[in-house]
């Protein structure tokens, strides 16, 4: 084996492990997660309407982050249509 035989050999286990690291992060943050879309959910600062859902990396795991139009304090969309992002960790609570 070569050298660069190793290095391939290496990578290729690497690239490996890491896929399957990925998809267990995934899989926590999946069922870790306890909003879906559709869901109105508020933040210290802001209420959003839940219309995606992507990941981050906390401080120690893959948590949700999502996006969303943003709300009045009537649950109402802002008249300029805006959009937003809330981290799982910040969210305050769930309207129903």
């Amino acid at each position: 084996m070569t050298y660069e035989e190793y290095q391939d050999k290496l990578k290729e286990i690497d690239k490996k492990a890491n896929k399957e690291k990925d998809a267990i992060h995934i899989q926590y943050a999946d069922y870790n997660n306890p909003y879906k879309i559709g869901d109105i959910i508020e933040d210290y600062y802001q209420i959003i309407k839940i219309e995606s859902i992507n990941y981050h990396m906390s401080s120690n795991a893959l948590r949700c982050k999502y996006k969303g139009v943003r709300l009045t304090k009537k649950l109402k969309p802002f008249k300029n249509g805006a959009s937003s992002t809330m981290y799982q960790v910040n969210v305050a609570k769930k309207h129903s």
